[in-house]
């Protein structure tokens, strides 16, 4: 089972202490005794949790993300949207931050669910074009990772 992680946050350290502990924990999960896959659904509801009770800590985690894996035994593909205080929402397609601001109109406008991937990658340049003509600062590149049964793969924007 592979898990994407896509991480954006306001504090880089909890990031990186997040990620990299919550995956290698994912990681002795997904491999236990059992020989069962972690499926996104119960990543997605374990990190959700864990951010939950971070918030009640005298260090939580000020981090958001979005997960996205394809779930095998249903053949669906799965986007998750999470927050720092916990809050989980299954979605067509998302963003974080001031990307989010810029972008979500776009993607409310033109997704379709069932859009071929090159559709799909055309709306992603849409929304890079708007956040590079909107937004006061140089957004740089993109890495762009496409989640398939087959795996995952970057491809070139």
């Amino acid at each position: 089972q592979v898990i994407q992680f896509s991480l954006q946050n306001t504090l880089a350290e909890h990031a990186l202490v997040f990620d990299s502990v919550r995956v290698m924990h994912i990681k002795v999960i997904t491999n236990n005794s059992n020989n069962i896959d972690l499926r996104p659904k119960a990543a997605a509801s374990w990190i959700r949790s864990q951010l939950a009770e971070s918030i009640r800590s005298r260090h939580p985690y000020q981090v958001n993300l979005l997960l996205g894996g394809y779930d095998e035994p249903s053949s669906e593909p799965a986007l998750y949207w999470i927050d720092y205080l916990g809050t989980l929402v299954q979605v067509p397609f998302a963003a974080h931050g001031y990307a989010s601001y810029l972008t979500l109109s776009t993607m409310d406008r033109y997704h379709r669910p069932d859009m071929s991937l090159e559709e799909g990658l055309h709306l992603l340049k849409q929304c890079i074009n708007e956040m590079r003509t909107r937004f006061v600062i140089d957004v740089g590149s993109f890495s762009v990772r496409i989640i398939t049964r087959e795996g995952v793969r970057e491809v070139a924007i």
